[in-house]
């Protein structure tokens, strides 16, 4: 079987990608860990359908109309890069003017090369050739729309996402029908999906498939299939009443089994092949082995966290539990305020389940896309999404860089002296550009730390970051380098961090495994 890296030149020699730009993609082999630790990654891995989504990226084609660092425009005349990058950002908040950075720079070789950037197969190759030069131990993987793919091509890496005995072959929940929607919903979801003993969470009816099923126009085509079925009524069980399309929960409304009659007469031909997006939580087998393993939806759904517990195949009687969750999206405080209020601090959520470990005496890893920096505040609470969970579970890979409040430490203020001027690490560095369906959000920059590595101290202990933290000088600076892009196949950097691994130590018996969260929600604290 032909490696990755061969897999994924002839994916971008088809897309005619430039050679030098295929060479410049490459991953190097990285160091190994040092003995006595765990490699930990957390990677969004920007989900198939979410990656048409008007990001700005640099030219890759081999046959570019410009130069390499030279954009084409409508009116013929190339302009540098930087150009395009002045014109988005005095354009911003300007309607009209945005309109018009649209019209000049929205071509069609532009959208060739962006296509050709956020490839799919090219991508997943590209993820593969990354993750063998860094041999993590575990991988927490969000937005993931593609399990299966994850599953086979990581296979061939030595790496495992299921528990050991478990003969269930994969399928996506929607052929199911399960939905989290209520309390009793959610517990038969849980419980139907823990017994596959996949280390996956989808996301029911998640973005992901919707935006998916409307690009395509396979979603009006699930409608007008239903419009033909002996049920009058059932195309508009699965309509969205307000936009007249097809709802985002639509197979919950249907008979286990019926999405993929629906799905069939749609023309859609391989119904396992759709997907929500969700978080996985992969290890490598001949290190760990999982002994447990179980799903949990927040309250309302949607969303939720996967929890595996790990033993270590070197040292038997030690073991950790690693959770995996991905947290609602926005950057105001009032969706700060939502992921406190709806996914941590509550009823249910990950703070009681995070507590219920630790009370176990099990060593603790969560990893995470919080969509939340550790400078961000809520509209209302005194703490942030940063301080629970750094209060929960007593430390984060970035503690090098921020204190338990979340603010930032100034390596140039340190007892050293001054050093190289760069600002905060950041984990996505993502633009929308003039492709954007949304001219008004054209220029709109995410430049921030909201992948994070939490854990609790004692038996794990950090040693460094493997994947050098991205620090630029400045915002312009990293608008020059923005993601995705052929090296880093996403809109996210991953992080992937050494903790030292205190094999048989306290806490590493294997305590029971908690199965209910029982203390109480704890309030945000100041």
């Amino acid at each position: 079987m032909a490696s990755f890296e061969q897999r994924r030149r002839d994916r971008l020699e088809k897309l005619k990608v430039a050679k030098e730009e295929v060479l410049k993609s490459m991953w190097e082999p990285q160091k190994r860990a040092p003995p006595g630790s765990l490699r930990i990654a957390v990677y969004n891995v920007l989900a198939d359908a979410m990656s048409d989504d008007g990001f700005l990226v640099r030219p890759i084609l081999a046959d570019w109309p410009a130069g390499r660092d030279l954009v084409p425009t409508k009116d013929g005349d190339p302009v540098p890069f930087h150009q395009l990058l002045a014109d988005m950002l005095a354009a911003k908040g300007n309607v009209d003017a945005l309109q018009q950075c649209q019209t000049k720079y929205n071509l069609p070789k532009s959208k060739d090369n962006t296509h050709a950037t956020v490839d799919w197969k090219a991508r997943l190759s590209q993820m593969m050739c990354f993750l063998e030069c860094f041999c993590p131990d575990i991988l927490v993987f969000t937005e993931v729309d593609h399990y299966d793919d994850f599953l086979d091509s990581l296979r061939e890496l030595g790496y495992v996402s299921q528990l050991p005995g478990s003969t269930s072959k994969y399928r996506p929940a929607h052929l199911d029908s399960f939905s989290d929607t209520t309390p009793e919903k959610a517990r038969h979801f849980q419980q139907e999906w823990d017994a596959r003993g996949f280390a996956f969470l989808p996301h029911l009816a998640s973005i992901s498939m919707h935006v998916y099923m409307q690009n395509t126009g396979l979603g009006k085509r699930i409608l007008e299939a239903a419009a033909k079925t002996k049920d009058p009524s059932l195309a508009q069980k699965i309509k969205d009443p307000k936009k007249d399309l097809l709802s985002r929960k639509w197979y919950q409304q249907l008979p286990p089994g019926a999405s993929r009659v629906l799905l069939e007469q749609a023309g859609y031909k391989e119904p396992e092949r759709l997907d929500d997006m969700g978080v996985a939580i992969f290890w490598k087998d001949r290190r760990l082995v999982a002994t447990e393993l179980r799903t949990h939806t927040y309250p309302g759904g949607g969303k939720g966290f996967i929890q595996v517990k790990l033993q270590d195949r070197r040292s038997p009687g030690s073991s950790l539990v690693v959770m995996g969750t991905h947290l609602s999206s926005g950057d105001s405080p009032k969706d700060e305020e939502e992921r406190l209020t709806c996914e941590l601090a509550c009823e249910g959520g990950l703070i009681q389940a995070i507590e219920a470990v630790r009370a176990s005496g099990e060593n603790l890893v969560v990893c995470m896309d919080a969509n939340s920096d550790p400078a961000s505040r809520p509209a209302t609470s005194k703490a942030s999404c940063w301080q629970e969970l750094h209060r929960a579970t007593g430390a984060s890979v970035w503690d090098g860089f921020y204190d338990a409040n979340g603010v930032y430490i100034d390596p140039g203020k340190g007892p050293k002296g001054p050093k190289e001027s760069l600002e905060k690490p950041v984990t996505t560095n993502k633009v929308r550009g003039p492709q954007s369906a949304q001219a008004k959000k054209i220029g709109n920059h995410a430049y921030s730390a909201i992948d994070h590595i939490f854990y609790t101290p004692g038996n794990l202990s950090f040693h460094e970051h493997v994947y050098q933290p991205r620090q630029f000088p400045n915002e312009e600076r990293a608008l020059e380098e923005v993601l995705p892009s052929l090296k880093d196949p996403s809109d996210h950097y991953p992080v992937i961090a050494d903790l030292m691994w205190q094999t048989g130590g306290a806490g590493a018996a294997g305590a029971p495994y908690p199965q209910k969260v029982d203390p109480k929600p704890k309030g945000p604290k100041s």
